[in-house]
């Protein structure tokens, strides 16, 4: 097949770009100053889109790994940099997994067939240190200060109707429903 070679320099007029006519004046800060810091900074403030969130492990690991759950998009270098620029941590590796969300299927009420839901995948980033040991924080203490807030966190109640008890026993105690009439008891 052979190649037509244009003969012409001429172009259709949808080709070539108009001027652009504006019916209203555009809308311009009197006192902004293109060059100045704080002006630039306003117009282009950086809110992370990725977050990444530390996590118990589901298995037992060595002490210097610590588990993150992270964004689908990261990738080991980024968690790499995103670690060791913003935290300061100083990493030497990063292993990371793909957890498959949970597959449901539930049963409406009225309904014979069932519908499927499926929960979103996880990334998650087991990232070796490059020294020393980590240890995650103990978190429960931080929800409970007091035997008080414990108790009425367990029971439902700030009484203390039958006096001093541990906790324990508190746990154990099965509340007490009054009997349905018109029912065998």
């Amino acid at each position: 097949m052979l190649q037509v070679l244009r003969q012409n320099n001429k172009f259709l007029l949808s080709c070539v770009a108009k001027p652009i006519t504006r019916k209203y004046q555009q809308k311009t800060d009197e006192n902004s100053d293109p060059y100045d810091l704080t002006y630039r900074l306003s117009k282009f403030i950086l809110m992370p889109e990725q977050n990444i969130y530390m996590v118990r492990p589901y298995r037992p690991v060595a002490d210097n790994v610590v588990v993150f759950h992270v964004d689908m998009k990261f990738s080991k270098f980024e968690i790499k940099n995103y670690l060791e620029q913003i935290y300061g941590l100083k990493v030497k590796k990063v292993n990371t997994m793909i957890k498959l969300g949970q597959t449901l299927e539930i049963i409406p009420k009225g309904s014979f067939q069932t519908k499927k839901h499926k929960f979103p995948d996880k990334k998650v980033a087991y990232v070796l240190l490059a020294e020393g040991k980590f240890t995650y924080p103990d978190v429960s203490s931080a929800f409970f200060t007091s035997d008080e807030i414990k108790r009425e966190f367990v029971t439902g109640s700030k009484e203390d109707d039958e006096g001093d008890e541990p906790l324990e026993d508190v746990k154990k105690k099965k509340p007490k429903y009054p009997p349905i009439k018109g029912t065998a008891s």
